[in-house]
């Protein structure tokens, strides 16, 4: 638990994986704005692991992300508009 709240407190620092928070959440961001570009009606269902889930959705919604990452539930359903 300890690393992943570092990890979450650190976004540019590398703490865990091969990637920092920041570099994290820019991969994903450019891969759903390419995603969305190809999708005609702009609808797009994505399926993630908790720790990109929860650094798109508290990016988005301004949320404390490891707050939000603990009380992720398996499995889980988030809907931004």
């Amino acid at each position: 638990m300890e690393t992943i709240a570092a990890f979450f407190a650190s976004p540019n620092k590398l703490v865990i994986g091969q990637e920092t928070v920041t570099q994290a959440l820019q991969r994903f961001q450019k891969a759903l704005e390419n995603i969305i570009a190809q999708t005609s009606n702009g609808n797009v269902v994505i399926v993630l692991h908790g720790i990109i889930i929860t650094l798109f959705t508290t990016n988005f919604n301004g949320k404390e992300p490891f707050q939000f990452w603990q009380k992720l539930e398996l499995p889980m359903v988030i809907i931004l508009p």
